[in-house]
């Protein structure tokens, strides 16, 4: 009399193929940038390399990051069996077809490398019954934010004017963006651009990062020291325009950077 034995997960990449399995390391990974912000689709395959069809399978997907929530392909929650809580946090039950209907949805503004869990459990029709621990590795890209937009700045006729040069970084939550670059373009006729009240050439525009010293050693220390004003033309009044690029970069928890140059005006 044979015994039936439980035979290895057997994992696909899904449709599109948006996963890859590592069997010895029990890994799947995805395939495809995940970019933060947006929904990551569970859509691989899950199936046993059982040959005549004899197991069964459940699967319980748990270890959810702290802040992801389930949900459907719209963003709304999705409502799923919970046959099991522990420490880690609740078990949902799912199988191989409604699994490609649950999306992740991350934490508000977060890259980097996050994981969690699916249980395979196997059965053969004798009762041999073997569960398998998954890991889903989802490494999240970082995407910027910031939209270059900063405070006006005011004086009077005849007086500098101190500069409001530090662009508003507060559309990005988790605070992993910052200005790493920025270039003056151009000014108006007949005004002048002054570091500590003396003179700054801006003929061909200028590099901010070329004002650094040991003062301000770095350009968010520049950018927020007031040490840069504008001289408007003698005797004008009104609004004006100065011409600005900023570099903006957002770094992952992983070390991974998405870098943005915006123009934008101060």
């Amino acid at each position: 009399e044979l015994t039936g034995v439980v035979d290895a997960p057997e994992i696909g990449p899904g449709t599109p193929a948006n996963w890859d399995y590592d069997p010895a390391a029990m890994r799947i990974s995805s395939a495809i940038a995940l970019d933060e912000d947006t929904l990551i689709h569970l859509n691989f395959d899950v199936a046993t390399t059982d040959d005549d069809g004899s197991e069964s399978s459940n699967l319980l997907l748990h270890g959810i990051p702290e802040g992801f929530e389930i949900v459907d392909s719209s963003g709304d929650p999705l409502q799923l069996p919970i046959p099991k809580v522990d420490a880690t946090g609740p078990y949902y039950q799912v199988d191989s077809t409604s699994l490609t209907t649950v999306y992740l949805r991350p934490t508000v503004d977060f890259s980097g490398r996050a994981t969690a869990m699916l249980s395979q459990v196997i059965t053969e029709p004798d009762g041999d019954s073997e569960s398998f621990d998954l890991e889903i590795r989802m490494d999240i890209e970082p995407v910027v934010d910031s939209d270059g937009s900063n405070a006006d700045s005011a004086g009077g006729e005849d007086f500098p004017v101190t500069l409001m040069l530090m662009p508003d970084l507060s559309m990005d939550v988790d605070g992993s963006e910052t200005v790493t670059g920025m270039v003056i373009d151009s000014i108006p006729a007949g005004s002048v651009l002054q570091l500590d009240g003396e003179p700054v050439d801006v003929s061909a525009g200028i590099d901010l990062e070329t004002l650094l010293d040991g003062t301000s050693p770095t350009l968010v220390e520049l950018l927020t020291s007031g040490r840069i004003t504008w001289f408007p033309p003698i005797d004008a009044a009104g609004a004006f325009a100065l011409p600005v690029e900023y570099e903006i970069t957002d770094t992952s928890g992983l070390g991974d950077t998405d870098v943005v140059t915006l123009a934008s005006t101060v």
